[in-house]
Formats: structure tokens, C-alpha cells, sequence
């Protein structure tokens, strides 16, 4: 089912971006989609996604992630994770999502995580000069 997943959402996002059809989207993130549902995890898809998101995705993709495993917090704070470490500073992308993710959540389910995170990132050396 990775497989299909991948191509469902990719053709969603493309058809969104091509003709800014949002219903193909909010189809595809909302509880009546079907061939996905709620019970699946789809975190090793949305790590698959999110690993590169220095290059990768759009916001608009990101937000759609967010979404679908917005709750499960420990996944996008390893994904931050591996994503700073050896950078010098914070991408766009990386910046979005620390934005976007309901931090107060983060820490309250993992504030080990959440501070490691958060040390991780002081510590990068564009950010603590």
C-alpha cells in the first residue's frame, strides 16, 4: 500500500498545483478517504517525504503530512532532528514546520525530545552567533 499511497498523493498534489483543485486534496487528507484510512500509520511514508525537506517538498505538501500524523509528535521532531544535524543554519522548509507543528504538544508527549531538539538547534553555528 506505500506504493499507492505515494502515487495517489503525488497525482493529488499535482493535479492541486496544476489546477489548484483542493478538493483532490482534502479529499485525499480527510476521514472519508477510503482506500487509507485513519488506522493505517503512515509515518514511515511521511519520514520518507520528509527526510529531504531541505529540497523536496512544497509548504502546500508539508501541511497536507502535517495533517494526516500531525499528533504524532515524536515523528516530526526526528524528522527536524535529522534534518539539522551538520547544517550550519535552519532551512525554509525545516523553519516552516517548527512553525506549524503545535510545539506545545511536542512537548508535553516527548520534552526530552523536545529539548534535544531545541539544544540541537541552538547549538547549530548560523544560530547561536
Amino acid at each position: 500500500w506505500h506504493r499507492d499511497f505515494r502515487f495517489i498523493f503525488d497525482e493529488c498534489w499535482y493535479i492541486f498545483d496544476k489546477w489548484g483543485e483542493k478538493c483532490m486534496v482534502h479529499e485525499f487528507v480527510s476521514d472519508r478517504c477510503i482506500i487509507f484510512p485513519q488506522s493505517r500509520d503512515f509515518s514511515t511514508l511521511i519520514s520518507e517525504y520528509l527526510l529531504g525537506v531541505d529540497n523536496q517538498l512544497k509548504t502546500g505538501q508539508m501541511n497536507i503530512l502535517l495533517k494526516m500524523e500531525g499528533s504524532n509528535t515524536d515523528l516530526f521532531l526526528r524528522i527536524i532532528l535529522r534534518n539539522v544535524a551538520g547544517q550550519r543554519g535552519l532551512h525554509e522548509n525545516v523553519k516552516w514546520l517548527l512553525q506549524n507543528i503545535n510545539l506545545a504538544l511536542c512537548c508535553e508527549q516527548n520534552e526530552e525530545l523536545y529539548l534535544e531538539m531545541f539544544d540541537t538547534i541552538s547549538n547549530l553555528p548560523e544560530i547561536s552567533k
